[in-house]
């Protein structure tokens, strides 16, 4: 595997036939995330898109590591999802390298904003959190009870890896005296396959634009357990009534949209 950064992105793209050799552009690192590289490449004169890349380590203070091949199930998960939701929600798959672990997408328009980014500074717009309240509805509905669109997603290493792990069993290290419930909630998640889960429907998955809402960040896709959505995009509104706790009401709408 070859690794991309924003030095050496333009060049690969060059030698690899998918951005012609005289074609002036930009490459410009998209931030939030920390499990892969995620660039924004602006040729000039034709539409922009996204290029990602998987990373086995984690951009973490602590040792964190995860399948390089879950690149592929986000690109499988975007190609699923994307007929499911209004056009434009979720971005279209354009390329793949397979070698190289790497696949490029749509790009959102550039004048966006992270949501999480609008919620830290204050920006508690409840029309946002019933949107995504709706689209969320409309993922698991329309995927509920359809094991054969599921069952490609079935396994749920990667899920384990990058959520389980760091947010339940970490827990479970650092607090022994929650094992018993905490323990029973995963062994009820784990029994329960009904739908497609996004496994990582958050603040800082979400892009506002002129245009609408875009989703983004789909590699912890899997058949299981629509709760896990719901329990972990709330804790991050909860998470809001904290920070804001002088707009604790405004804040706490969130919530009660959604």
């Amino acid at each position: 595997m070859i690794p991309l950064d924003p030095q050496n992105a333009l060049d690969w793209l060059r030698s690899a036939g998918w951005l012609p050799a005289e074609l002036p552009a930009a490459v410009i690192p998209l931030a939030w995330g920390v499990s892969n590289v995620v660039l924004r490449v602006e040729p000039e004169g034709q539409p922009h898109f996204v290029l990602k890349q998987s990373r086995e380590q984690l951009r973490t203070k602590d040792p964190w590591f995860s399948r390089l091949d879950r690149i592929w199930r986000e690109a499988d998960a975007l190609r699923t999802l994307q007929p499911l939701l209004p056009v434009g929600r979720i971005p279209r798959v354009l390329r793949e390298d397979r070698s190289n672990y790497l696949f490029t997408m749509e790009a959102a328009p550039a004048r966006h904003t992270v949501w999480k980014q609008a919620l830290l500074g204050g920006d508690l717009d409840p029309l946002v959190a019933h949107g995504l309240g709706d689209d969320l509805a409309c993922l698991h509905t329309q995927t509920a009870r359809q094991p054969q669109l599921c069952m490609p997603f079935a396994d749920r290493q990667v899920f384990v890896e990058l959520r389980v792990d760091p947010f339940y069993r970490r827990v479970l290290e650092a607090a022994p005296e929650v094992r018993t419930p905490l323990e029973q909630m995963l062994e009820q998640m784990f029994a329960t396959q009904i739908c497609l889960v996004h496994g990582d429907f958050s603040p800082k998955n979400v892009l506002l634009t002129d245009q609408g809402v875009v989703l983004v960040d789909f590699e912890t896709v899997h058949w299981g357990d629509p709760a896990f959505d719901l329990g972990f995009f709330l804790s991050h509104l909860l998470l809001k009534t904290v920070l804001h706790r002088d707009r604790f009401e405004q804040a706490a709408d969130l919530s009660r949209h959604f």
